[in-house]
């Protein structure tokens, strides 16, 4: 059975759990296990991603800083994901996989395809917003405002949702049932079973082989210019001794009957070192630096991690290899574990988020006893 990729993901995860049981989802210990772990993984999915949405939406600190402006679309995206894939796919298959208007099906097909490809775009975008900062961070401060940010991401979900509705309406074309009763099964938003390699192809390169090479080639430029501006941050950082080195050297010349200048010139010499302002701000900018470079290589590993045995599965069935369904099953949750990682990784293990969350749980608490007294 040939399928899409993201597009189809839980439309053909759904088809397998629903191959392997003819009747209820009850009936069958390995569809029991995954609709429960697409209800668990979709609960805390929901949870983790409120709170960064809630988070930016209460705290003006979070919102002035720019770069939580791609965290607050991401969050949104992977919301979207743990409520109308995971979530309602548990709800769906505990119901028995009851017939839904047609209308449903389509709306809820594009919505899934939506929300994993855009939750992709954003983390291209973040990256990039990274890679200028390290390029150019005075035009990036006074270039890219929080405004202009608002702008360039509601354009990209907008491309984005339109693409998705123009593949799904394209999929009637090159999706065709390989027998009669196929038909059927899209009352209960199953897809056709065989899907033309060429679409395939196609929806596979759009939708993760383009974003994950264009993650890649931004984040190599990234790693270029920060090897580049590290260099040169280290140049700068020896200014300051051989300043003093040759003042050193100059008033030996000068007054040598004051050897005694010399001491105190190297004693000097030596504080300055590690507590001079400028050093203190170069010694902060490579760590700063330090730190963005860890970051943006842990989001290229994670998104690897989640998408790429789901993609490689997804196209095996083009080359005449058999996935059998529990294979679809797993790498289906795995890519989906991505939207509960992501809101981990962009927001719950910065120091700010977690110091906000605080805030607001104080500040509702302290409302609450208010309203009580």
């Amino acid at each position: 059975m040939a399928y899409t990729s993201a597009s189809g993901l839980y439309v053909k995860m759904t088809s397998s759990m629903m191959e392997s049981s003819s009747a209820l989802p009850t009936s069958n210990t390995s569809n029991i296990v995954m609709l429960y772990c697409h209800g668990i993984l979709g609960v805390f999915t929901i949870i983790a991603n409120a709170f960064v949405i809630a988070t930016y939406a209460r705290s003006k600190t979070v919102r002035a800083v720019a770069v939580n402006v791609y965290i607050f679309y991401l969050a949104i995206a992977d919301f979207l994901v743990g409520l109308f894939i995971l979530l309602a796919t548990f709800i769906w298959g505990m119901l028995s996989y009851p017939e839904l208007p047609t209308l449903v099906c389509h709306s809820w097909t594009v919505i899934k395809h939506f929300a994993f490809l855009m939750s992709a775009l954003v983390i291209i975008l973040l990256s990039f917003d990274r890679y200028l900062l390290v390029v150019n961070p005075l035009r990036y401060h006074t270039s890219l405002t929080i405004g202009k940010i608002h702008k360039i991401v509601v354009t990209v979900g907008v491309v984005c949702f339109t693409y998705c509705i123009f593949m799904y309406a394209l999929s009637f074309l090159f999706v065709v049932p390989s027998s009669p009763s196929d038909e059927m099964n899209f009352h209960v938003c199953i897809p056709y079973q065989e899907t033309k390699v060429s679409y395939l192809v196609v929806v596979t390169f759009i939708d993760f082989v383009l974003p994950f090479s264009v993650l890649v080639m931004v984040n190599v430029a990234f790693f270029w210019k920060l090897v580049h501006k590290m260099k040169d941050i280290s140049n700068l950082n020896t200014v300051p001794a051989q300043s003093l080195q040759k003042m050193g050297s100059t008033e030996v010349n000068v007054d040598p009957t004051f050897p005694e200048k010399i001491d105190n010139l190297t004693k000097i010499e030596k504080e300055i070192k590690p507590s001079h302002p400028a050093k203190t701000l170069l010694v902060q900018e490579k760590a700063k630096l330090r730190r963005i470079a860890k970051k943006l290589t842990t989001y290229v590993l994670v998104f690897l991690i989640c998408w790429l045995p789901f993609e490689v599965a997804s196209c095996l069935p083009a080359c005449g290899v058999t996935v059998p369904p529990s294979v679809i099953n797993v790498t289906g949750l795995r890519i989906s574990s991505n939207s509960l990682i992501n809101p981990l990784l962009y927001a719950v293990f910065q120091q700010r988020y977690r110091k906000m969350c605080f805030q607001c749980k104080y500040l509702s608490m302290c409302q609450v006893s208010k309203t009580s007294s």
